[in-house]
């Protein structure tokens, strides 16, 4: 359940149904945003106990982990996420993103060799590749 920590918070929510995904889902999104960073986890966490097949949800969740360097859970909600839409190809960079992160090299460089060739977004097709050849030069450095 979510936490407070100043009376204008606790304002906020009094007018919100904490039972309804939608509106924890935002304020998760919301709270993320403003980098309150254990509110939106909160709030996150609350969405996904509403509704477990929301892909969406997860990935928030796997993005507010990772920004709090929980790399061993952001990778499981990244996981949960993809069981629930396999080819979310934000959700598959973000999940190769906290492989690296989590210094498990390998397993990004597979993941995002994988996704590269279904990524259309040409900014994004880039940050690939850079990220692809830093794990390659990062691993030719490892002894």
């Amino acid at each position: 359940m979510p936490r407070f920590k100043n009376p204008g918070e606790l304002r906020i929510v009094s007018s919100c149904d904490l039972c309804n995904y939608d509106a924890s889902f935002n304020l998760a999104k919301l709270y993320f945003e403003q980098n309150k960073l254990e509110l939106a986890l909160d709030y996150v966490q609350n969405s996904i106990l509403k509704n477990t097949r929301s892909s969406r949800a997860y990935n928030l969740q796997g993005v507010i982990l990772s920004k709090i360097a929980r790399y061993p859970e952001a990778i499981k909600s990244f996981q949960s996420a993809l069981g629930i839409v396999p080819n979310d190809i934000i959700t598959n960079v973000n999940l190769g993103i906290a492989y690296i992160n989590n210094k498990e090299f390998n397993k990004a460089r597979l993941l995002l060799e994988k996704i590269l060739p279904l990524v259309q977004d040409q900014t994004l097709k880039e940050k690939v590749n850079e990220y692809i050849n830093l794990i390659k030069e990062r691993l030719l450095l490892t002894p």
